[in-house]
């Protein structure tokens, strides 16, 4: 966009008139002009000024008087003519008004009368022409273009080369800046677009990068959650494998030496189950607990599993879906140690059954109906990790012998405290040991969460189910009761005893029987209270229907 600066002088194009007539006279013999004159000349010569014509008057006739015969028109011809001349006079006073000229008015009507003369000469000279004949008409332009050219005014001349000089320098400087800022502004936005080009293709390269990167995340944890399926699939296979080859050759070991030790009261098939049973924990303890302390990755993940285990164990409750919540969690737990090695894994599924038999140990031994959510879910974990359970009946055997059954025997040179100590008994923090009412209370709710278990089934079954009820009950009345034996067969019987029943039907009833007639008055002196409930526990429910109710709350909530 640039401003044109083209200033030249004035130059008047003179045409003839139309038709090639003269301009138009008025009535005085003048010509006519747009404008009335002005006091000043083309190039500021003052003239001078024609003086204002007075206004047209038309003569206005007297009214009418007695002594004016001639005025016999009526009175309303005299109203109207002095009416119109009253207006002629108005329209010509504000006509004058208009046309009073400024000076630039006063210019442009000398300008116009120059125009005028121009165009006269040359309206004259086409006259001639048309007369004249050719020769005639040349002697007139010659004379016409020697005449010399009017006057002009140096000083208004200068001005005016100087002011058509400084309107070409601020159009230049004008023009200038203007390419220069259309320059800036195209640049500016150039600029602006190329940003916002490189920021969208940041954004996109970012968009991208982020998709990939959760897209290669996915196929990571894909990959790794496939990886510790087949691991852990792997390791339940090899620690299946190895739990069987170490309890084969315990029991092979046990059958080969005979009896078992002379500090345990114990039958020899009981014996040989629950050696086994006790051997595993013993060589997770000494064997694998100690390789897995070596290795810092491993013995961090055991220590964050393990917390999780018993924090789980503990949220668990009587509601169907927080078993089986709490069952998968402690299942995908023991698969993670699984997929990591498997020493791991076995130190993990020894934790698993440490904490629940510390549940049974504290909160079964006060409410029995615990038992049952913390059994489904053990057998639940049976199912899914089937080196669970021989870890778990070894903590349990461990923690109370009577689940094998058997009971331990003082040796000659043995303390009371360390005969205490094998027996289970606990001391408190001040050393003291626990009274003979917590203890078989203690007992009694392990022996329950055993029963527990044994009367438990899911869609799988049971791996431990009640075909194990028959051995654990005539295997105990088959021993020599002790203070405490009263109290695990009552709380035995309270559990598990209306499945017993359904199950074993007449060789059930035949069994109770006998516990109620023979052994129940075999036992000690000093367990009378424990023998009278039980005695009274049978004759209530078993003796009067032949058959036991299933003990209250076993029954899953929604």
């Amino acid at each position: 966009m640039r401003i044109s600066a083209d200033f030249t002088d004035l130059e008047l194009a003179v045409s003839p008139a139309p038709h090639g007539r003269s301009p138009r006279r008025r009535r005085d013999g003048h010509l006519r002009s747009p404008l009335p004159p002005a006091p000043y000349s083309l190039f500021g010569a003052e003239q001078p000024s024609t003086p204002t014509p007075s206004p047209p008057h038309r003569s206005a006739r007297s009214p009418r008087s007695p002594n004016n015969p001639s005025l016999g028109s009526s009175q309303k011809g005299l109203h109207r003519d002095r009416n119109r001349a009253e207006f002629l006079d108005a329209v010509w006073h504000a006509s004058a008004a208009a046309s009073t000229p400024s000076p630039a008015q006063r210019r442009a009507k000398l300008q116009m009368e120059c125009l005028e003369k121009a165009m006269r000469e040359v309206a004259l000279q086409q006259q001639i022409i048309a007369k004249n004949s050719t020769s005639s008409l040349l002697v007139q332009l010659a004379a016409l273009q020697s005449s010399p050219p009017p006057p002009i005014d140096l000083e208004l001349k200068k001005k005016h080369d100087a002011l058509v000089a400084e309107g070409a320098r601020k159009v230049d400087e004008i023009n200038a800046l203007t390419e220069k800022a259309i320059a800036e502004y195209r640049k500016r936005k150039a600029a602006e677009a190329a940003a916002a080009a490189a920021e969208q293709k940041k954004e996109e390269d970012r968009i991208a990068a982020a998709a990939k990167a959760e897209q290669d995340r996915k196929n990571e944890e894909t990959r790794q959650r496939e990886a510790a399926a087949a691991r852990a699939v792997e390791a339940q296979a090899k620690a299946k494998a190895e739990a069987d080859r170490v309890h084969k050759e315990r029991k092979a070991a046990e059958e080969a030496k005979g009896a078992p030790p002379p500090d345990v009261v114990v039958s020899q098939t009981a014996w040989a189950c629950a050696s086994g049973y006790l051997a595993l924990v013993a060589d997770i303890k000494t064997i694998i607990k100690p390789r897995v302390k070596a290795n810092q990755q491993e013995k961090n993940l055991v220590f964050k599993e393990t917390m999780t285990i018993t924090k789980s164990v503990g949220q668990l409750t009587n509601s169907r879906a927080q078993i089986l919540t709490v069952a998968r969690k402690l299942a995908d737990v023991l698969s993670t140690g699984g997929a990591r090695s498997e020493d791991a894994y076995m130190v993990l599924l020894d934790a698993a059954a440490k904490a629940i038999a510390k549940q049974a140990d504290t909160e079964v031994a006060v409410q029995r109906t615990k038992a049952f959510p913390l059994a489904l879910v053990c057998v639940l974990l049976f199912d899914a990790h089937p080196p669970f359970r021989p870890i778990l009946l070894g903590r349990l055997i461990k923690r109370c012998p009577q689940i094998a059954p058997m009971y331990m025997k003082k040796r000659p040179d043995e303390t009371d405290d360390d005969f205490a100590r094998r027996c289970r008994y606990k001391k408190d923090a001040d050393d003291n040991r626990e009274t003979e009412e917590q203890f078989n209370e203690r007992m009694s709710g392990i022996v329950a969460l055993y029963a527990a278990i044994l009367q438990s089934t899911t869609a799988k079954g049971n791996q431990h189910g009640m075909e194990y009820a028959w051995s654990w009950l005539s295997r105990i009345v088959n021993l020599k009761p002790r203070r405490v034996t009263a109290h695990v067969i009552q709380s035995f019987l309270e559990v598990a005893g209306h499945a017993f029943i359904k199950t074993y039907g007449r060789q059930a009833v035949k069994l109770l029987q006998f516990i109620y007639q023979f052994y129940i008055p075999k036992m000690p002196a000093e367990c009378v209270a424990s023998a009278t409930r039980l005695s009274l526990f049978l004759e209530r429910d078993f003796l009067k229907t032949g058959t036991m109710p299933p003990m209250e709350g076993s029954q899953m909530d929604k």
